[in-house]
């Protein structure tokens, strides 16, 4: 794997380097300070070294909340955006009704919510606010930010239900990047306006808090997440707001570590979810030491693997996923999982000829995510 730029162990370590080049240069500093070519040269390279590092350490925490560059692959030539070749594998009509699998929380409920009080801030287009959200399944207390359409607070709108697209985040960058970066908001009315798909609620759980990455997994030694994120916050989300219900209008939204949470989501709930999009995302969770709950081979590592659960048992699902062909963590489950498909999942590959784990490589190919899933889930078509 690249590695990463946005970990914690990164940025702690750059800074460990500034203070040993200080502490380095003050005792160094009597040979230094000696006239001649190479005591000049000595200073200037001190110098340099010093005010590098002083940059990077300013600007590693700002790219780590803004996610442009995930790993150090990223920062190499040649990771720019390309097209590449669809490869579509499995059945191509997975969602077009829904299979007899088991109730969705989502689907039970009162349908008169409560009147919900919006202070939204705004964005390009419509506005988001943050939510606590205290799941009753998992136990867990954590920050939901919802981002609205513009049409959600109209008058004419009052009575209308919207399809939902849960996205998920990488482990470092914020969620409120999906405005600020990822811009969805816009890629959503943008595709709106060309009638490739309808206006839908975003609904960003946050669920690395403290940067922990848990990889949206339920564990022993960490937070009952992926119960909160699939169970917990789809059903307070129907509960308090003018949600669709219905498998084929709930969708699956991540990128990098929020790709893999995107697909786990959909593939291990497919009576909540129907489509899960992944832009750099991957098939088996990947720890970001210290925080390893389980170890490879474990029960709780084999229930995760989603290679295995396509060859197995595949769910039916259909997804979307795009990566680059120097992604080392995102191309070889990537592949795995195209030549495993088959229906009733079905899933439709986008492999760029080149770039590595980058957002600016993923995020010019949202609209073409959204246009897919405006045909490919009913309750996402435009005029449904």
């Amino acid at each position: 794997m690249s590695l990463s730029i946005t970990s914690d162990a990164f940025i702690w370590s750059i800074r460990a380097l500034l203070l040993v080049a200080v502490v380095a240069i003050v005792w160094g500093w009597p040979r230094l300070a000696r006239r001649g070519i190479l005591p000049i040269l000595g200073r200037l390279v001190a110098l340099t070294v010093v005010s590098g590092l002083g940059v990077i350490n300013v600007l590693a925490p700002v790219n780590a909340s803004y996610g442009w560059y995930l790993t150090v692959a990223d920062l190499m030539p040649g990771a720019e955006d390309q097209r590449g070749t669809a490869v579509h594998q499995g059945s191509a009509s997975s969602t077009a009704a829904d299979p007899p699998v088991a109730s969705a929380p989502i689907i039970s409920g009162p349908r008169t919510r409560p009147a919900q009080t919006l202070n939204l801030t705004e964005t390009r287009a419509g506005g988001y606010q943050d939510f606590t959200v205290t799941g009753p399944a998992s136990g867990v207390t954590g920050t939901v930010t919802v981002w609205f359409p513009p049409s959600y607070t109209t008058p004419a709108a009052a009575n209308r239900e919207y399809p939902v697209i849960e996205g998920f985040h990488g482990i470092q960058p914020a969620p409120y990047a999906y405005f600020g970066v990822v811009e969805m908001d816009q890629a959503i009315m943008d595709a709106v306006a060309a009638h490739q798909m309808r206006e839908a609620l975003v609904v960003i759980p946050h669920w690395a808090p403290g940067g922990q990455d848990n990889e949206c997994t339920d564990s022993a030694a960490g937070p009952k997440m992926e119960t909160w994120l699939t169970k917990d916050v789809p059903q307070w989300v129907y509960d308090n707001l003018r949600a669709a219900p219905g498998r084929t209008s709930w969708a699956a939204f991540g990128y990098s570590a929020g790709g893999w949470c995107a697909n786990m989501a959909a593939m291990l709930h497919p009576s909540v979810y129907a489509t899960t999009i992944s832009l750099g995302g991957y098939w088996r969770p990947t720890f970001d030491p210290p925080f390893v709950p389980f170890t490879p081979g474990s029960p709780e590592a084999k229930r995760y693997d989603l290679i295995a659960l396509v060859h197995r048992t595949p769910p039916p699902v259909a997804a979307w996923t795009l990566t680059g062909r120097q992604d080392r963590l995102s191309v070889p489950g990537t592949e795995r999982v195209t030549r495993e498909a088959k229906a009733p999942f079905s899933i439709t590959t986008t492999i760029l000829p080149q770039g590595a784990h980058n957002a600016d490589l993923w995020i010019p190919h949202i609209p073409d995510a959204l246009a897919w899933l405006g045909k490919t889930s009913r309750g996402f078509a435009p005029g449904a």
